[in-house]
């Protein structure tokens, strides 16, 4: 008699498992990607416009963020209005281009310099590219910052 692992009873319940575990995986996949699982969005409910020119500032300063050129947004900024958070006083010391992968040696405030390459992270900013003499960082919130080395004698 030829033996046959699949004589086995060890190896048909591994099979049936490892099956079944392939079949769920589709299952939740096909489940994930199903368009019915999107909800639909809320409509957007404007407040509506005053109607004197005599309401406080404290109701156009919630507004102000949303026109960035507007005469208002001067006037909430001096009005008291909390500023933005200040960005990490990170320093760029000097860049390194050759080989494969360029580096930043880069220094959050009296830290000691790190070595950063593209998709590394200090101080809750993300390197995203480097150049001779420059690094460019994305913030949390998704603007870019450019970095540059001052020139010799600065």
């Amino acid at each position: 008699m030829i033996w046959s692992p699949w004589r086995e009873t060890a190896v048909r319940v591994a099979a049936a498992l490892a099956a079944a575990a392939v079949i769920g995986a589709f299952a939740s996949v096909a489940a994930a990607v199903r368009p019915g699982h999107i909800a639909a969005a809320s409509a957007l409910t404007l407040p509506s416009l005053p109607d004197s020119a005599s309401e406080p500032r404290a109701r156009s300063a919630r507004f102000a963020h949303l026109e960035p050129f507007s005469l208002m947004r001067g006037m909430v900024e001096d009005a008291g209005v909390a500023p933005a958070e200040p960005p990490p006083a990170i320093t760029l010391i000097g860049t390194v281009l050759g080989g494969e992968r360029p580096a930043a040696i880069c220094r959050l405030g009296a830290a000691a310099p790190r070595i950063l390459h593209a998709g590394d992270t200090l101080g809750g900013w993300r390197l995203v590219d480097v150049a001779p003499a420059r690094a460019v960082f994305i913030d949390a919130a998704g603007v870019r910052h450019e970095l540059r080395l001052s020139p010799p004698g600065n």
